[in-house]
């Protein structure tokens, strides 16, 4: 039973509330971001002896792009645990993106508040900075059970790649603009009127492109207003940040099969060269000398692939002395197998 209850608040879900300015987005989004505060007290004391299993790796945490605090009384909310009674700060972690779009493992099993999310998911800058790679971490959120919410003005600024993994979008009115709101003396942020779409049908079993239905309701947020800065200023170069992504490249030539059949015969001739070289003492020959060694014994592996090999299995060190690239096998005198590999070369063949 308590794991059907633990799964429940670790399963991942996305939730975009999006609206002009001054619609009540960040203020419904803050209240959300208080009651995750609030369920991460609750989640982490009733499972506390789960932390650390598999089943709970580490407590629940809630990250955000804008700092998000408030003082909490468990016992308030019928807590009854030793201390419950007595006042704790909540808070928010500030949300690192670059330890998110890397997959850190500091970013995981919580929730995710991100304010503007066009700020850094903005479908006109998708082929810049690191967004690719922050679309690959948002669409696997689940995997690191982690929810996130944020808000947008419109969803139009926001990479369909990522809307296609969104649970729910809200749209947001703050009722003061109406007639309604006026006539009946709202203040801004007194009421915020909520039409909510269910995407996936992860909320009401059926998705709205099955059954069209947009799901209304109302939020008094006044007295979230001091639980947050609501003239956070947020970095405007974040928008601009360039990320560098430092690629592996796979290269395929259709013409080197020969190369690939005989690739454990290479690797042969270089150890049985190299363990030939480090016999004789002769442990600091030039690179040339010792590459056209290895090829007149029938290797036919590129010959920078046959020195990376050297270097990262036998610790060789590569230097220049007067011009003349040099190999240095004084710590592969250590490495080196003193075996003769003479039966391993006939066999690759």
């Amino acid at each position: 039973m308590e794991l059907d209850v633990l799964r429940r608040w670790t399963t991942s879900t996305s939730h975009i509330l999006h609206g002009p300015r001054r619609a009540g987005k960040t203020l419904k989004q803050t209240h959300l971001a208080c009651l995750y505060l609030i369920t991460c007290v609750w989640i982490n004391k009733c499972f506390a002896h789960l932390i650390g299993t598999p089943a709970f790796p580490q407590p629940l945490h809630v990250w955000s792009t804008y700092p998000i605090e408030f003082m909490y009384r468990p016992s308030d909310d019928g807590a009854t645990w030793p201390g419950a009674s007595e006042p704790m700060l909540l808070k928010t972690i500030p949300l690192d993106f670059h330890k998110l779009i890397v997959f850190s493992p500091e970013i995981t099993w919580g929730f995710l508040i991100i304010d503007e999310l066009n700020q850094r998911a903005d479908r006109q800058q998708w082929q810049s900075g690191g967004q690719p790679l922050l679309m690959e971490r948002l669409v696997q959120l689940g995997k690191s059970h982690l929810s996130m919410t944020a808000t947008v003005q419109s969803l139009q600024w926001v990479n369909p790649r990522y809307m296609f993994q969104s649970d729910m979008s809200t749209a947001c009115r703050d009722a003061y603009m109406t007639a309604w709101g006026r006539a009946n003396g709202l203040l801004p942020g007194d009421l915020t009127f909520l039409y909510s779409k269910d995407l996936s049908g992860g909320s009401t079993g059926y998705m709205y492109e099955e059954n069209g239905l947009i799901h209304e309701t109302m939020f008094h947020g006044k007295w979230v207003q001091p639980f947050y800065k609501t003239d956070d200023i947020q970095d405007p170069w974040e928008h601009y940040e360039s990320i560098k992504i430092k690629r592996q490249t796979y290269e395929v030539d259709p013409n080197a099969k020969q190369e690939i059949d005989s690739y454990p015969q290479d690797v042969a001739i270089l150890d049985q060269v190299l363990f030939e070289y480090v016999r004789d003492n002769n442990i600091k020959p030039e690179r040339a000398e010792f590459l056209k060694t290895c090829q007149k014994m029938g290797m036919n592996m590129d010959k920078s692939e046959a020195i990376s090999y050297i270097i990262d299995c036998y610790d060789v060190k590569k230097y220049t002395s007067n011009g003349i690239v040099k190999l240095d096998f004084t710590k592969a005198k250590e490495n080196v197998v003193k075996q003769d590999y003479t039966n391993k070369i006939q066999e690759g063949k």
